[in-house]
């Protein structure tokens, strides 16, 4: 890479970060992998609870098994120099990773609204907790978060360079 200098105080910092969430990411497929399959096993689950963990579990494990590795690797390349990665497919890399930890974190949330509303409001959760009302939330989360975070014109209007 032609213009690019390698900060040597930085150098051990971002290779304990590197480290750090590899291993965090070695721990998150498994775990999330292991989730995802138990909950596919179960028969004692209910069907809009099972669907709404699944939700949880594979979104976080598509992260920890595809996009975090890549943005890693991207973040260790960065600092280090080593190939030359557009711009874009560095910045389309973050924005899917964004969109997958903001879809995870909301459906996490909603996960607690439920436990919530089982706890305070028994005979409502009865109601809310059917299968169709948990995938019209789980789909209403994806179509709010993904156009917003991706931006009007794709990955916030970042054009391919010519």
């Amino acid at each position: 890479m032609s213009n690019c200098t390698v900060d040597e105080a930085m150098a051990p910092w971002v290779v304990a970060a590197v480290v750090n969430y590899s291993i965090v990411c070695v721990l998150g497929s498994v775990g999330n992998s292991c989730c995802v399959w138990c909950l596919l096993q179960c028969k004692r689950t209910k069907p809009a609870i099972k669907f709404q963990l699944i939700c949880v579990f594979s979104v976080m494990a598509t992260c920890s098994l595809i996009t975090q590795p890549i943005v890693i690797f991207i973040y260790y390349n960065n600092t280090f120099c080593l190939y030359n990665i557009s711009p874009v497919v560095s910045f389309s890399f973050s924005v899917m990773n964004s969109v997958l930890l903001q879809m995870e974190r909301t459906s996490f949330a909603m996960v607690a609204v439920n436990r919530m509303v089982a706890t305070c409001w028994p005979e409502r959760h009865a109601q809310w907790s059917r299968l169709q009302v948990v995938v019209a939330v789980q789909v209403g989360i994806a179509l709010y978060i993904i156009p917003c975070l991706a931006g009007p014109r794709g990955s916030h209007g970042v054009q391919a360079a010519p």
